[in-house]
Protein backbone atom coordinates (compact mmCIF):
# COMPACT_ATOMS: atom_id res chain seq x y z
CA UNK A 1 0.00 0.00 0.00
CA UNK A 2 1.26 3.26 -0.81
CA UNK A 3 1.32 6.68 1.23
CA UNK A 4 -1.36 7.86 -0.73
CA UNK A 5 -3.89 4.76 -0.33
CA UNK A 6 -2.91 5.38 3.42
CA UNK A 7 -3.54 8.66 3.55
CA UNK A 8 -7.12 8.41 1.69
CA UNK A 9 -8.14 5.64 3.91
CA UNK A 10 -6.94 6.97 7.67
CA UNK A 11 -5.47 10.34 6.98
CA UNK A 12 -2.79 12.36 7.95
CA UNK A 13 -2.88 12.16 11.30
CA UNK A 14 -0.65 8.51 10.32
CA UNK A 15 2.80 9.56 8.96
CA UNK A 16 4.50 7.81 11.89
CA UNK A 17 1.70 5.28 12.53
CA UNK A 18 1.16 1.67 11.46
CA UNK A 19 -1.74 1.56 9.44
CA UNK A 20 -4.22 -1.37 10.75
CA UNK A 21 -7.26 -2.99 9.48
CA UNK A 22 -10.49 -1.22 11.16
CA UNK A 23 -13.29 -3.88 11.94
CA UNK A 24 -16.76 -2.58 11.47
CA UNK A 25 -18.62 -3.88 13.42
CA UNK A 26 -22.59 -4.36 11.63
CA UNK A 27 -24.80 -5.25 14.63
CA UNK A 28 -27.56 -6.49 12.34
CA UNK A 29 -26.62 -9.98 12.40
CA UNK A 30 -26.10 -9.91 16.26
CA UNK A 31 -29.32 -8.56 16.24
CA UNK A 32 -31.13 -11.02 13.68
CA UNK A 33 -29.69 -13.93 15.91
CA UNK A 34 -31.08 -11.86 19.66
CA UNK A 35 -34.13 -11.94 17.60
CA UNK A 36 -34.71 -15.71 16.34
CA UNK A 37 -33.98 -16.36 20.66
CA UNK A 38 -36.84 -13.98 21.39
CA UNK A 39 -39.00 -15.08 19.38
CA UNK A 40 -38.95 -18.88 20.49
CA UNK A 41 -38.68 -16.95 23.94
CA UNK A 42 -42.08 -15.20 23.37
CA UNK A 43 -43.82 -18.05 21.96
CA UNK A 44 -43.65 -19.63 24.90
CA UNK A 45 -44.77 -16.91 27.15
CA UNK A 46 -47.93 -16.26 24.44
CA UNK A 47 -48.91 -19.76 25.47
CA UNK A 48 -49.40 -19.17 28.66
CA UNK A 49 -50.52 -15.19 28.68
CA UNK A 50 -53.87 -14.68 30.02
CA UNK A 51 -55.97 -11.28 30.12
CA UNK A 52 -57.16 -11.29 33.53
CA UNK A 53 -60.48 -8.96 32.97
CA UNK A 54 -61.08 -11.94 30.83
CA UNK A 55 -59.84 -15.14 31.07
CA UNK A 56 -59.12 -15.57 27.19
CA UNK A 57 -55.56 -16.11 25.98
CA UNK A 58 -52.87 -12.82 25.15
CA UNK A 59 -49.87 -12.08 23.82
CA UNK A 60 -46.99 -10.08 24.98
CA UNK A 61 -48.31 -6.73 24.67
CA UNK A 62 -45.81 -3.37 24.31
CA UNK A 63 -47.15 0.11 24.78
CA UNK A 64 -45.19 2.67 23.31
CA UNK A 65 -46.02 6.37 23.88
CA UNK A 66 -45.85 9.13 21.26
CA UNK A 67 -46.42 12.93 21.52
CA UNK A 68 -46.70 15.17 18.18
CA UNK A 69 -45.65 13.60 15.15
CA UNK A 70 -42.17 14.48 15.02
CA UNK A 71 -40.93 12.15 11.81
CA UNK A 72 -37.66 10.71 13.37
CA UNK A 73 -39.72 9.84 16.69
CA UNK A 74 -42.26 7.98 13.85
CA UNK A 75 -39.31 6.15 12.00
CA UNK A 76 -38.08 4.74 15.44
CA UNK A 77 -41.72 3.66 16.47
CA UNK A 78 -41.56 2.14 12.91
CA UNK A 79 -38.43 -0.02 13.58
CA UNK A 80 -39.97 -1.01 16.75
CA UNK A 81 -43.26 -1.71 15.74
CA UNK A 82 -41.63 -4.16 12.60
CA UNK A 83 -39.10 -6.10 15.25
CA UNK A 84 -42.36 -6.80 17.67
CA UNK A 85 -44.33 -8.02 14.59
CA UNK A 86 -40.92 -10.24 14.15
CA UNK A 87 -41.21 -11.74 17.52
CA UNK A 88 -44.39 -11.88 18.47
CA UNK A 89 -45.34 -8.88 20.42
CA UNK A 90 -48.14 -6.72 20.03
CA UNK A 91 -46.96 -3.18 19.50
CA UNK A 92 -50.17 -0.67 20.89
CA UNK A 93 -48.81 2.14 19.48
CA UNK A 94 -50.89 5.21 21.48
CA UNK A 95 -50.37 8.74 19.88
CA UNK A 96 -51.41 11.92 21.44
CA UNK A 97 -51.44 15.70 20.38
CA UNK A 98 -48.30 17.43 20.34
CA UNK A 99 -50.85 20.06 22.39
CA UNK A 100 -51.60 17.48 25.66
CA UNK A 101 -51.12 18.67 29.05
CA UNK A 102 -48.68 17.74 30.76
CA UNK A 103 -51.05 16.38 33.93
CA UNK A 104 -53.30 14.59 31.22
CA UNK A 105 -50.26 12.93 29.52
CA UNK A 106 -48.80 11.28 32.68
CA UNK A 107 -52.09 10.42 33.80
CA UNK A 108 -52.54 8.49 30.54
CA UNK A 109 -49.37 7.11 30.90
CA UNK A 110 -50.10 5.65 34.64
CA UNK A 111 -53.25 4.21 32.94
CA UNK A 112 -51.47 2.54 30.52
CA UNK A 113 -48.74 1.56 33.29
CA UNK A 114 -51.31 -0.25 35.26
CA UNK A 115 -53.32 -1.93 32.79
CA UNK A 116 -53.05 -6.00 33.10
CA UNK A 117 -53.12 -6.43 29.58
CA UNK A 118 -49.79 -4.24 29.01
CA UNK A 119 -46.05 -6.00 29.80
CA UNK A 120 -44.33 -2.96 29.30
CA UNK A 121 -44.84 0.39 28.65
CA UNK A 122 -42.19 3.15 26.81
CA UNK A 123 -42.11 7.12 25.65
CA UNK A 124 -40.62 7.87 22.50
CA UNK A 125 -38.50 11.10 22.97
CA UNK A 126 -38.17 14.17 22.70
CA UNK A 127 -41.56 15.44 24.07
CA UNK A 128 -42.74 19.35 23.33
CA UNK A 129 -40.95 21.59 25.37
CA UNK A 130 -43.77 22.25 27.40
CA UNK A 131 -43.71 18.63 28.83
CA UNK A 132 -41.14 17.35 31.76
CA UNK A 133 -39.82 14.26 30.45
CA UNK A 134 -38.71 12.93 34.10
CA UNK A 135 -42.60 13.53 35.28
CA UNK A 136 -44.06 11.61 32.64
CA UNK A 137 -41.24 8.49 32.82
CA UNK A 138 -41.86 7.83 36.09
CA UNK A 139 -45.62 7.29 35.67
CA UNK A 140 -44.37 4.27 34.05
CA UNK A 141 -44.28 1.17 36.86
CA UNK A 142 -40.44 0.67 37.31
CA UNK A 143 -41.37 -3.09 36.72
CA UNK A 144 -42.78 -2.19 33.54
CA UNK A 145 -40.05 0.63 32.19
CA UNK A 146 -38.61 -1.70 29.16
CA UNK A 147 -36.51 1.57 28.33
CA UNK A 148 -34.84 1.78 32.13
CA UNK A 149 -34.93 5.27 32.11
CA UNK A 150 -37.43 5.36 35.39
CA UNK A 151 -35.63 7.35 38.52
CA UNK A 152 -35.57 3.86 40.53
CA UNK A 153 -34.24 1.77 37.77
CA UNK A 154 -31.71 4.55 37.25
CA UNK A 155 -31.05 4.33 41.05
CA UNK A 156 -30.76 0.63 40.78
CA UNK A 157 -28.20 1.03 37.80
CA UNK A 158 -26.28 3.83 40.26
CA UNK A 159 -26.29 1.25 42.75
CA UNK A 160 -25.18 -1.40 40.86
CA UNK A 161 -27.82 -3.70 41.55
CA UNK A 162 -28.40 -6.66 40.27
CA UNK A 163 -31.74 -7.90 38.66
CA UNK A 164 -32.88 -4.29 37.51
CA UNK A 165 -33.51 -3.22 33.81
CA UNK A 166 -30.91 -1.61 32.51
CA UNK A 167 -31.42 1.28 29.98
CA UNK A 168 -31.96 -0.02 26.88
CA UNK A 169 -28.75 2.02 25.00
CA UNK A 170 -26.51 0.83 27.73
CA UNK A 171 -27.39 -2.71 27.29
CA UNK A 172 -27.13 -2.80 23.57
CA UNK A 173 -23.34 -1.82 24.07
CA UNK A 174 -22.92 -4.25 26.55
CA UNK A 175 -24.07 -6.64 23.84
CA UNK A 176 -21.52 -5.28 21.86
CA UNK A 177 -19.00 -5.95 23.85
CA UNK A 178 -19.79 -9.03 24.89
CA UNK A 179 -19.98 -10.06 20.71
CA UNK A 180 -16.55 -8.98 20.14
CA UNK A 181 -15.28 -10.60 23.52
CA UNK A 182 -14.08 -7.26 25.31
CA UNK A 183 -13.85 -7.11 28.58
CA UNK A 184 -13.90 -3.66 30.18
CA UNK A 185 -12.07 -4.66 33.26
CA UNK A 186 -9.35 -2.43 34.18
CA UNK A 187 -9.84 -0.81 30.77
CA UNK A 188 -9.49 2.82 30.43
CA UNK A 189 -12.67 4.23 29.25
CA UNK A 190 -14.15 7.24 27.90
CA UNK A 191 -17.72 8.41 27.11
CA UNK A 192 -18.25 11.71 25.41
CA UNK A 193 -21.64 13.00 26.42
CA UNK A 194 -23.47 13.10 29.39
CA UNK A 195 -27.14 12.70 29.26
CA UNK A 196 -29.59 10.73 31.07
CA UNK A 197 -30.58 8.69 27.98
CA UNK A 198 -26.99 7.50 26.82
CA UNK A 199 -24.03 9.45 28.07
CA UNK A 200 -24.34 8.74 31.84
CA UNK A 201 -26.59 5.64 31.95
CA UNK A 202 -23.88 3.98 29.21
CA UNK A 203 -20.95 5.62 31.53
CA UNK A 204 -22.66 3.77 34.97
CA UNK A 205 -23.08 0.72 33.07
CA UNK A 206 -19.68 0.47 32.24
CA UNK A 207 -18.42 1.49 35.68
CA UNK A 208 -20.31 -1.62 36.27
CA UNK A 209 -18.44 -3.75 34.47
CA UNK A 210 -15.08 -2.69 36.05
CA UNK A 211 -14.26 -0.04 33.68
CA UNK A 212 -11.76 3.19 34.69
CA UNK A 213 -14.21 5.88 33.62
CA UNK A 214 -13.78 9.09 31.95
CA UNK A 215 -16.78 11.42 31.29
CA UNK A 216 -16.32 14.22 28.60
CA UNK A 217 -18.69 16.68 27.77
CA UNK A 218 -18.94 20.79 26.04
CA UNK A 219 -17.32 22.06 28.50
CA UNK A 220 -14.37 19.84 28.39
CA UNK A 221 -11.27 20.94 28.04
CA UNK A 222 -8.52 19.93 25.18
CA UNK A 223 -10.78 16.42 24.51
CA UNK A 224 -8.74 14.78 21.73
CA UNK A 225 -6.09 14.59 24.94
CA UNK A 226 -8.62 12.79 26.65
CA UNK A 227 -10.07 10.37 24.37
CA UNK A 228 -6.78 9.87 22.75
CA UNK A 229 -6.28 8.12 25.80
CA UNK A 230 -9.00 5.62 25.61
CA UNK A 231 -8.92 1.92 25.04
CA UNK A 232 -12.63 2.14 24.57
CA UNK A 233 -14.13 5.59 23.60
CA UNK A 234 -17.98 5.82 23.48
CA UNK A 235 -19.08 8.93 21.97
CA UNK A 236 -22.80 10.10 22.33
CA UNK A 237 -23.29 13.30 21.49
CA UNK A 238 -24.91 13.92 18.01
CA UNK A 239 -22.22 16.14 16.37
CA UNK A 240 -21.21 14.80 12.98
CA UNK A 241 -17.48 13.96 12.70
CA UNK A 242 -16.94 14.88 16.00
CA UNK A 243 -14.43 12.31 16.61
CA UNK A 244 -11.38 12.56 13.94
CA UNK A 245 -8.66 10.30 13.65
CA UNK A 246 -7.40 13.10 16.16
CA UNK A 247 -9.28 11.75 19.26
CA UNK A 248 -8.10 8.57 18.61
CA UNK A 249 -5.30 6.14 19.66
CA UNK A 250 -4.38 2.97 17.60
CA UNK A 251 -6.24 -0.40 18.63
CA UNK A 252 -8.92 1.64 20.12
CA UNK A 253 -12.58 0.09 19.99
CA UNK A 254 -14.78 3.40 19.15
CA UNK A 255 -18.33 2.50 20.05
CA UNK A 256 -20.73 5.64 17.85
CA UNK A 257 -23.64 6.10 19.63
CA UNK A 258 -24.76 9.61 18.12
CA UNK A 259 -27.45 10.41 14.97
CA UNK A 260 -27.81 13.38 13.36
CA UNK A 261 -28.40 14.82 9.94
CA UNK A 262 -26.20 15.07 7.27
CA UNK A 263 -27.37 16.62 3.70
CA UNK A 264 -23.81 15.60 2.43
CA UNK A 265 -23.96 11.96 2.65
CA UNK A 266 -25.01 8.98 0.60
CA UNK A 267 -28.47 8.26 0.53
CA UNK A 268 -29.31 4.91 3.28
CA UNK A 269 -31.76 2.94 3.54
CA UNK A 270 -32.92 1.62 7.42
CA UNK A 271 -34.20 -2.12 5.63
CA UNK A 272 -32.56 -4.26 7.71
CA UNK A 273 -31.61 -6.11 4.46
CA UNK A 274 -29.59 -2.99 3.15
CA UNK A 275 -25.87 -3.05 2.56
CA UNK A 276 -23.50 -0.63 4.36
CA UNK A 277 -22.28 0.32 0.87
CA UNK A 278 -26.32 0.90 -0.34
CA UNK A 279 -25.57 4.86 -0.84
CA UNK A 280 -27.32 6.05 -4.14
CA UNK A 281 -24.64 9.47 -4.01
CA UNK A 282 -24.96 12.74 -2.76
CA UNK A 283 -28.82 13.52 -1.91
CA UNK A 284 -30.03 16.90 -0.70
CA UNK A 285 -32.44 15.38 1.91
CA UNK A 286 -31.08 14.55 5.68
CA UNK A 287 -29.23 11.04 6.31
CA UNK A 288 -28.75 9.66 8.99
CA UNK A 289 -24.70 10.06 10.46
CA UNK A 290 -22.82 9.80 13.59
CA UNK A 291 -20.30 11.69 15.73
CA UNK A 292 -17.37 9.30 14.21
CA UNK A 293 -15.21 10.29 11.01
CA UNK A 294 -15.41 8.17 8.91
CA UNK A 295 -14.48 9.10 5.55
CA UNK A 296 -12.08 11.79 3.95
CA UNK A 297 -8.35 12.42 5.51
CA UNK A 298 -9.94 13.02 8.98
CA UNK A 299 -11.21 9.14 9.30
CA UNK A 300 -10.36 6.93 11.99
CA UNK A 301 -10.28 4.21 9.62
CA UNK A 302 -6.78 2.25 9.69
CA UNK A 303 -6.38 3.80 13.31
CA UNK A 304 -8.92 1.84 15.43
CA UNK A 305 -9.43 -1.73 15.98
CA UNK A 306 -13.12 -1.73 15.83
CA UNK A 307 -15.86 0.60 15.65
CA UNK A 308 -19.91 0.58 15.05
CA UNK A 309 -21.24 1.98 12.28
CA UNK A 310 -23.88 4.65 11.78
CA UNK A 311 -26.65 3.04 11.10
CA UNK A 312 -26.60 -0.67 11.73
CA UNK A 313 -25.01 0.17 15.08
CA UNK A 314 -25.67 1.05 18.08
CA UNK A 315 -29.15 1.85 17.36
CA UNK A 316 -30.06 -1.70 16.30
CA UNK A 317 -29.21 -3.16 19.84
CA UNK A 318 -31.02 -0.31 21.30
CA UNK A 319 -34.38 -1.67 19.70
CA UNK A 320 -33.67 -5.26 20.30
CA UNK A 321 -32.96 -4.43 24.14
CA UNK A 322 -36.05 -3.22 24.91
CA UNK A 323 -37.93 -6.50 24.01
CA UNK A 324 -35.22 -7.93 26.05
CA UNK A 325 -35.98 -6.18 28.86
CA UNK A 326 -39.59 -6.66 27.70
CA UNK A 327 -39.00 -10.59 28.22
CA UNK A 328 -37.39 -9.96 31.61
CA UNK A 329 -40.16 -7.68 32.82
CA UNK A 330 -42.46 -10.19 31.81
CA UNK A 331 -40.27 -13.06 33.79
CA UNK A 332 -40.22 -10.44 36.90
CA UNK A 333 -44.07 -11.04 37.38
Amino acid sequence: MNNSEKDKLAGTKLTDAKLIETKIFDCRPLRAEKEEKLKEAFAAINARLVDARNGKSRVATLAIVQVGKVPESTLFIEQKKKCANKIGVMALHVEFPEDISEGTLEEEVRNLSQRQDIDGVIVQLPLPPHILPRKIIDAISPKKDVDGLTSANITALFEGREGSILPATAKGIGSILDANEINCTSKNVVVVGRSIIAGKSIALSLLNRDATLTICHSKTKDLAKITSQADILISAVGVPGLITNKHVKEGQVVIDVGISKSKNVASISLDQNSSLNSGTGQSSSPKMVGDVCTTGPESVDGIVSLRTPVPYGVGQMTVISLFENLLFAINLK
